[in-house]
């Protein structure tokens, strides 16, 4: 297959995945009838724009235009369909929608394995003893439908022995005198052959191959002619039928004849495998195009629109040479509907944000064939502006394709893999057009305006507006504490070309009874783009304050407390205002009254106390009373006040309190001081010289402190004074105790020696105020509380090193933190004696006399030395090496292992002992002389003796 074959299999595949390339000439008709409907549709749409709406709504909702939407559905057929024979019409169908309207708009099929074979055409036959002599020539004609190759012919001849003919070739050309077919030009010599050995039946006649080129005859009609070298070289002949040959015989001219020539022509194709051009092949009576190769293949398209209710388009593939067998390997029909719309919506769900869109066909579809299942999809044709796109049948989200270009300011979104269903709609998503509301009191833009003000709308698009293109609505909304309802509307319907766009003036004070933010709505559609936008603008009350009481430069003591009553009213509407709001400064300071009193109808009392520290200085003040309300305009009136103090500072101690106890560190005294103009603190202790002043809470002065006599009840007095002369005290009674508790250490004794058991201490401690009690242990890491005599800790004990001095140290503290300490010093003997026995050794033997034992046995505390022999009841004590007890030796039976266990202990309890097993063997050997015998003689040699020792 060469290039241009590829290209266009290519082509076809492209058509398949692509719908933009599937429906080319479908989606520019609908972007066209997009917008020849929107401009139908705005000369009849309802009038959104003039819609008045009572209540405020935080959303815009509206209609656009009706939509195009676009079905289409591609037929795949790659089985293939072969024919062999053209001598009659061949047909074949494919499926096809059948609901009106839903037509072919691309028509692609593939053919291949064009073969064209040899062709022999009849032009006449039949049995007949009826011929004519060749001489004058005769000729008959034959029609061929496309350029061929003539390779032989066959007529049916009557020579008699050894006549032959010429065979020769004519064009033909158009007698319009009789309206018939007559050879025209030099004929073309073919043949002059004897006709074989039959010269009496049909008789071929071979020649060079001879091209028939249709272009240089009329009607593609040839002369076939026989020119006999004797009148007895005859041609067969027949009566003429109505097969529209033509005969004819030479002389001085071609003169008809009214029979028919026996002819049969051989014909061959110009290619065995040609182009479709090369045998005129045709579907539907239009031409299959070659891939220019000429190796018999091509292609047939078409965009003409079929339908056929039944549901099958019918085709027909016809061809001029008969002999043609060929292959159609595959078909793409791609069916488009364009007759749908559907209904847009839109919801603008809050200012200033995204117009979101949904195009709905209402009822859905019902259009697409189950039989065409290769590709079906859905166009729907909505304005480029729009983004976020999706599509649904139902509630199931479809994928789409939107890379087809923007024609005329819309763009396809193709719906991938689309079916029938009840509910196909599109969601989408548009920019808010509007940018800005600005309003305007005279020149100076402004969101806060009078009730006397008119104000001035301006509407700035994102992107200038054509001119007259929509309506623009502008709605202003009470606030929803009033009523939440309309209160002024304007219409603006012709503009532009502007981005910027007045919308008229309004005069507050017509409509307008109560004031707070209203809502301006500003909104606007063109049925393909949409735009909302909300602002906010504070209407504000006109207002006037007067202070009504007391009179101006009135006079209070400090501490007082007295009212200043105000009137706060609306001066346009005359109407007093109440729940107003009350802020004051006092000479220029913040200042909160101790409370306020609405009375509802526009008088307020307020209360001051002239104790708070913003009166300190005493002397005149100017209060300023600012009254505010929202949705008001606030109004400020100032009363001056003359405040003169009469009472002495107030003095509260805290700490120390009376009777309280204290050890020898001073501590820190908490007294609170108040007075509207204090002016100096001090104290006093009694038995000190001197006044101690302070400005905050701090320590008492330790040398004052130091001053005080151990145990004895102390005065100690605070005072204060303010500005204006007047003095206050306050006393408390303290005691001081700076004395550590007494500790006297009755057991242990320094030098003591103990055990490995901790012993049990005995400490007598006094104080008045006793607290806490502990020892510590050298060597260990835990300080041991105790409320009364008791054991040492054990584990803090076996911590003690043997035999090392270790010191005992025993505390004590107070209440008030005076501690002391006693120590002693002891030393801790767990260590048993040491034995060594000497002798005797194990398994060593004796006889029955008690042996002298040797050990040796060592402690720095030793105490008493003991033996025991197995078998006996007594210990025996010892202070030296000695011989064991004979009665105890005594008792040991003869010959049995037996134990000497000797023990030792000290002072302290500690007890060793060390063990020895011996035996004792008190019997002497037997002896039996068994030769010689008592009374036996021998002679002069020496015999042998036997005896039994054991």
């Amino acid at each position: 297959m060469n290039k241009s074959k590829e290209i266009l299999v290519l082509l076809s595949f492209i058509f398949i995945i692509s719908g933009s390339i599937l429906f080319p000439v479908i989606f520019s008709t609908n972007h066209e009838m997009a917008k020849e409907d929107k401009e139908n549709y705005d000369s009849g749409k309802p009038d959104f724009y003039d819609l008045k709406i009572s209540d405020y709504n935080p959303n815009i909702i509206g209609t656009g235009e009706n939509f195009n939407i676009t079905l289409q559905q591609s037929l795949l057929n790659n089985s293939i369909i072969s024919f062999t024979n053209f001598t009659s019409s061949n047909s074949f169908t494919e499926a096809s929608p059948t609901v009106n309207n839903f037509n072919s708009s691309f028509i692609n099929m593939t053919i291949d394995s064009i073969i064209a074979d040899n062709i022999t055409s009849i032009v006449r036959d039949g049995a007949t003893a009826t011929s004519s002599p060749t001489v004058p020539p005769r000729v008959t004609s034959f029609r061929v439908d496309t350029d061929s190759w003539l390779l032989n012919i066959t007529v049916d001849v009557y020579f008699t022995a050894g006549k032959t003919a010429n065979v020769f070739l004519h064009k033909s050309t158009w007698n319009s005198g009789t309206s018939a077919s007559i050879p025209s030009g030099s004929p073309i010599p073919l043949a002059a052959t004897y006709p074989g050995a039959n010269p009496n039946g049909p008789t071929i006649f071979s020649f060079a191959d001879q091209f028939l080129n249709t272009t240089l005859t009329d009607n593609n009609t040839w002369f076939i002619g026989l020119n006999g070298t004797h009148a007895k070289a005859e041609w067969r002949h027949i009566a003429d039928a109505t097969d529209n040959s033509y005969a004819y015989n030479w002389s001085a001219g071609y003169n008809p004849e009214a029979v028919d020539y026996l002819l049969t022509v051989e014909l061959g194709p110009v290619s065995t495998t040609p182009s479709p051009e090369q045998i005129n092949l045709k579907i539907n009576n239009t031409q299959v195009t070659g891939y220019g190769d000429g190796i018999g293949s091509g292609y047939w398209s078409n965009s003409s629109e079929f339908q056929d209710s039944s549901g099958n388009l019918d085709f027909e593939i016809t061809s001029d040479w008969s002999a043609t067998s060929l292959n159609i390997t595959q078909v793409q029909i791609n069916y488009t509907k364009t007759d749908l719309k559907a209904g847009a919506n839109f919801d603008i769900p809050g200012s200033g944000q995204n117009v979101l869109w949904n195009v709905t066909r209402n009822g859905g579809f019902n259009y697409f064939d189950s039989r065409i299942i290769n590709w079906s999809t859905i166009t729907f044709t909505i304005p480029s502006s729009w983004g976020s796109i999706g599509a649904y049948n139902g509630g199931t989200s479809k994928i789409i394709d939107i890379s087809a270009p923007v024609i005329n300011g819309y763009k396809d979104v193709l719906v991938l893999g689309a079916g029938n269903g009840t509910y196909w709609y599109l969601n989408a998503s548009s920019s808010n057009l509007l940018s800005s509301i600005d309003t305007y009191v005279g020149s100076n833009p402004t969101s806060v305006v009078n009730f006397t003000n008119i104000v001035h709308f301006n509407a700035t698009f994102s992107a200038p507006l054509a001119l007259n293109d929509g309506n623009i609505n502008l709605s202003v909304y009470s606030p929803a504490a009033i009523n939440n309802k309309l209160n002024y509307t304007h219409l603006n319907s012709s503009f532009g070309p502007a981005s910027v766009i007045s919308l008229g003036e309004w005069d507050v004070s017509d409509n307008v009874t109560q004031f707070g933010v209203f809502r301006v709505h500003v909104s606007w559609n063109n049925d393909t783009a949409a735009g909302f936008l909300e602002k906010l603008v504070t209407i504000l009350g006109e207002t006037e304050l007067n202070i009504t009481s007391p009179p101006d430069s009135s006079e209070y003591n400090l501490g007082d407390f007295f009212n200043i009553t105000v009137y706060f009213n609306d001066t346009k509407q005359n109407l007093p205002i109440s729940e107003a709001g009350i802020d004051m400064d006092v000479s220029g300071s913040a200042y909160s009254p101790t409370s306020t009193f609405d009375y509802g109808n526009g008088y307020y009392n307020i209360t001051v106390n002239s104790s708070d520290p913003i009166f300190s200085s005493l002397g005149w003040f100017a209060i300023r009373a600012n009254v505010s309300k929202q949705y008001y305009n606030n109004q400020s009136e100032i009363i001056n006040i003359k405040i003169i103090d009469v009472i002495a500072p107030s003095i509260t101690i805290n700490s120390p309190s009376d009777n309280d106890l204290f050890n020898a560190t001073a501590p820190l005294f908490d007294v609170r001081i108040t007075d509207e103009n204090l002016d100096e603190m001090w104290y006093f202790i009694e038995g000190s010289v001197l006044n101690r002043t302070f400005l905050v809470n701090i320590t008492f002065n330790q040398t004052d402190w130091d001053g005080i006599s151990n145990g004895t009840l102390t005065s100690i007095t605070f005072y204060a004074n303010d500005s204006a002369g007047n003095e206050a005290s306050q006393s408390v009674s303290i005691y001081v105790d700076r004395l550590a508790p007494s500790i006297t250490i009755n057991s242990p004794n320094d030098n003591s020696i103990f055990n490995a058991t901790a012993p049990v201490f005995d400490v007598s401690i006094t104080d008045g105020n006793l607290d806490t009690m502990w020892y510590f242990i050298q060597g260990s890491s835990v300080n041991r509380t105790f409320s009364g005599n008791g054991a040492f800790n054990q584990t803090d004990w076996d911590g003690i090193a043997n035999g090392t001095l270790t010191t005992i140290t025993f505390y004590a503290n107070d209440t008030l933190g005076n501690e002391t300490s006693q120590s002693v010093s002891i030393y801790v003997d767990r260590l048993a004696p040491l034995i060594t026995i000497n002798s005797p050794s194990d398994n060593d033997i004796f006889n029955a006399t008690a042996p002298v034992f040797d050990v040796s046995i060592t402690d720095g505390n030793l105490d008493t030395m003991w033996y025991f022999i197995q078998g006996s009841s007594v210990n025996r004590t010892f202070s030296g090496n000695e011989g064991f007890n004979q009665t105890d030796w005594g008792a040991i039976a003869n010959g049995s292992l037996t134990m000497i266990t000797f023990y030792a202990n000290d002072s302290l309890g500690n007890e060793a002992s060390q063990s020895v097993s011996i035996y004792v063997d008190k019997l002497g050997p037997s002896i039996t002389i068994n030769l010689p015998s008592d009374n036996d003689i021998f002679n002069a040699t020496a015999p042998v003796f036997d005896v039994s020792i054991t």
